[in-house]
């Protein structure tokens, strides 16, 4: 390749290597040519010998390197000519400062991205450790609450049996009591008999003969009724608690009923002078478990008695659309309030035993009467014993 004076040379991957072949017009002997090249500045810089008009350029860097040439034509060391070439070394796209900076970017990029997923795994292992600390820890208190949880369970298990065991001890105690006071009321009951059979043959007697001992015999009797009264009224409640107890309705005269009761107490009416007046129609049907009603007056009538002194007691009725009402009423000394509470308190047994009342409460749910109780205290009670109607009362 001829070199003018001044040249240039572009192209891409320069930098491995360049031939260069030099020429100019001398006719002379060629051994006495002496051309020179250097690289970079013309000033200050080494010059190598071209030899057989050739030389080679390797190692170029990317961009724009100058190539200087000379020519001696004399004997001062100024006596040259000088020529240029200009190798403009263009990259390839990969050796170009955007591409490089495109790839530091994205190795930058990279870099950070593979830091940052280091950084989220390292957190995200932390939290689950954290959380299999947390859940470990939970379980283990789970586990001893359900160990706890368990052995309350047990405990209740235990006690459970424990009471069933007790209840079932105390049922079985209190079958054996029912058992033997149902046995020793019912065995009362004959003796009780013989001795009203007795008592009723001597009152007679001594009625007849003028005797002194009356007054006396008639209050035993009167007595011996009231506790055979007692043990009848016991065994029917006592069966009532049962289950099986049947109602048994029938229809009747309640005139007849009341005298039946008002002959049961003649004798201590008779000693304490308290007439008993019955002022029911003689006429009047009711339809009514006949023996439970029985015990409900007598208790009241009873009652009436007990607590009144030369007085008297009037036994009635009335009636609306619905229900009939028996009323006993007395002259006593009546009921005062402390002890009203008392009777009307629900399921309060043992206050009410003394008053007559416990048999009372429970019979007249079963008849499905009403108890209702108007002291006049301290000039008598009345006590109203109200039953519904049925199409069989008839009223004569």
């Amino acid at each position: 390749m001829f070199i003018k004076r001044a040249h240039t040379i572009t192209g891409k991957g320069l930098s491995a290597n360049i031939h260069f072949t030099v020429t100019t017009a001398y006719f002379g002997n060629p051994s006495n040519i002496l051309i020179e090249y250097s690289i970079g500045n013309a000033l200050n810089k080494e010059w190598k010998p071209i030899t057989n008009n050739e030389f080679n350029i390797s190692g170029l860097k990317i961009g724009t390197t100058q190539i200087f040439i000379r020519l001696k034509t004399g004997f001062g060391s100024k006596s040259y000519n000088y020529t240029t070439v200009t190798v403009i070394n263009q990259p390839y796209y990969y050796q170009s400062t955007t591409f490089i900076v495109v790839i530091c970017v994205a190795s930058l990029v990279l870099f950070l991205f593979f830091l940052n997923t280091l950084r989220k795994s390292a957190v995200r292992k932390r939290i689950i450790n954290l959380s299999k600390e947390k859940i470990s820890a939970q379980n283990i208190q789970l586990e001893k609450k359900t160990q706890l949880l368990e052995s309350t369970v047990n405990q209740l298990e235990a006690a459970i049996e424990e009471v069933n065991d007790s209840k079932l001890k105390l049922n079985e105690s209190i079958q054996l009591k029912e058992k033997l006071i149902s046995l020793i009321i019912h065995d009362l009951k004959s003796p009780l008999y013989s001795q009203s059979i007795i008592l009723n043959q001597l009152l007679s007697t001594n009625q007849t003969q003028n005797n002194n001992l009356s007054p006396i015999i008639a209050d035993l009797k009167a007595s011996n009724n009231a506790i055979l009264n007692f043990t009848k009224d016991f065994l029917l409640w006592y069966s009532l608690q049962e289950n099986g107890f049947t109602i048994k309705q029938s229809s009747f005269h309640l005139a007849s009923l009341i005298a039946e009761i008002g002959k049961l107490y003649s004798e201590i009416s008779k000693q304490k002078n308290i007439p008993i007046a019955n002022k029911i129609n003689t006429e009047l049907n009711i339809v009514c478990d006949r023996t439970l009603l029985e015990i409900i007056l007598r208790n009241i009538i009873d009652n009436a008695l007990k607590y009144t002194e030369n007085g008297h007691i009037e036994i009635s009725t009335t009636q609306d659309s619905e229900r009939i009402t028996i009323q006993v009423k007395d002259t006593g000394i009546g009921i005062n309030n402390d002890t009203l509470a008392i009777i009307n308190t629900p399921n309060n047994e043992k206050e009410l035993s003394s008053f007559g009342y416990r048999f009372i409460q429970t019979l007249s749910m079963k008849i499905s009467a009403q108890i209702d109780i108007q002291p006049h205290y301290p000039n008598g009670t009345v006590v109203k014993v109200s039953l519904p109607i049925t199409p069989e009362i008839i009223n004569g």
